[in-house]
């Protein structure tokens, strides 16, 4: 069933948007939506959220400021893995302030600082990301008040390697591929960087001229090594958009993802799958709306959800490996967090319903394909 497979959720969203005069507009409603009352930044695959200072466990919320370990202080969760394990940063410990953690499900840890640079100072430290393996992604400004970033990563025992100098650490995926980006300098914005193996890529935005190796920035790597992010479109140079690196260590320069009537667009995060979220500008410049990007296909996160539920999806941040997003958005005006999770798949009753069969169907087959 060769057509099946090329049928995204993109395209499907395309096709029930055109069947208007058909089915009732609720009914193209293909996410269920979940409130939250903080800004998440990472979703694992059981459904589990962190963002600031709270992990959102279905319908479960615990302040991790009130954990043992976490000393008072204002601690924010930047990311989640699979074993539920949290990192972070903004830790109160060692008689040093902004430090990285960890969170293993009982207690909070230090993790610990950069190899011997703590001995009279010790610089911020965040820990970025997380994978499977429990190996952590960690980011310390050099010196204070410089913008010199250092990228090293930390196992289960303690050992740490430095792996990308001058850069802000975004993401590792489970063969500790660690991705970032350099900050701003005077020739242009930053450069995105990826670290495979003691080698470094540079991240090159699409159409670039050949001079031209700044203007990336790197927001997430999936476990196939695939990149995601934003870069200058060079046409228009001042016109960001989202990228998407796909096999970046045999083809550095990235792939235009594209609008949805803007100027400019972003990529947040991509699963497994190369389902890529993120968020563009409307035409018209007022606000940005989440996007789902999949097979080449764009669509507006906001034509899959009920149109009478009150929000407004402004940005998509992360999506797992079941095709659940989260991000930010205003619901009835106020910005909140929100989880949008598929719907059950309806018996094939109409039109509607035989489009919506299918695309349970192609979620099936790529989810039993992948186990």
């Amino acid at each position: 069933m060769p057509a099946l497979r090329k049928l995204s959720i993109a395209s499907l969203g395309t096709a029930v948007i055109s069947l208007g005069a058909v089915a009732p507009a609720n009914a193209a409603a293909f996410y269920n939506i979940t409130g939250l009352d903080f800004l998440p930044s990472d979703i694992n695959d059981k459904g589990e959220v962190v963002g600031e200072q709270y992990l959102w466990q279905a319908g479960k919320v615990t302040d991790l400021t009130t954990i043992p370990g976490a000393n008072n202080s204002p601690i924010s969760a930047t990311a989640i893995n699979n074993n539920s394990k949290i990192v972070g940063g903004g830790l109160n410990a060692g008689g040093f302030s902004d430090q990285p953690f960890i969170f293993d499900g009982t207690a909070i840890t230090d993790l610990g600082r950069p190899g011997d640079f703590c001995n009279e100072f010790c610089p911020p430290t965040t820990a970025a990301d997380i994978n499977d393996a429990n190996v952590v992604a960690i980011g310390y400004v050099l010196y204070s008040g410089s913008e010199r970033p250092v990228t090293y990563i930390q196992d289960e025992s303690g050992t740490q390697t430095e792996v990308l100098f001058d850069t802000f650490a975004v993401g590792i995926n489970n063969t500790n591929q660690v991705v970032g980006y350099s900050p701003a300098r005077a020739r242009g914005s930053g450069e995105g960087r990826l670290w495979t193996e003691n080698n470094t890529t540079t991240l090159l935005p699409a159409n670039a001229p050949e001079f031209a190796i700044f203007g990336t920035s790197i927001a997430d790597i999936n476990n196939l090594g695939q990149v995601v992010g934003a870069g200058p479109e060079f046409s228009f140079p001042d016109n960001s958009q989202a990228q998407i690196w796909s096999d970046p260590l045999n083809n550095s320069i990235g792939t235009i993802l594209g609008t949805l009537g803007g100027s400019t667009s972003r990529a947040n995060g991509i699963n497994d799958l190369t389902q890529v979220v993120g968020a563009y500008s409307l035409a018209d410049g007022s606000t940005e709306h989440a996007f789902l990007w999949e097979n080449g296909e764009l669509v507006d996160l906001n034509t899959l959800i009920d149109s009478a539920s009150g929000w407004e999806l402004t940005s998509a941040v992360e999506i797992n490996e079941h095709g659940d997003i989260i991000g930010i958005g205003n619901f009835n005006g106020e910005q909140r967090g929100f989880i949008a999770s598929a719907k059950p798949v309806p018996e094939p009753t109409s039109t509607l319903g035989v489009l919506v069969g299918v695309f349970g169907l192609v979620s099936w087959r790529k989810r039993r394909v992948k186990r």
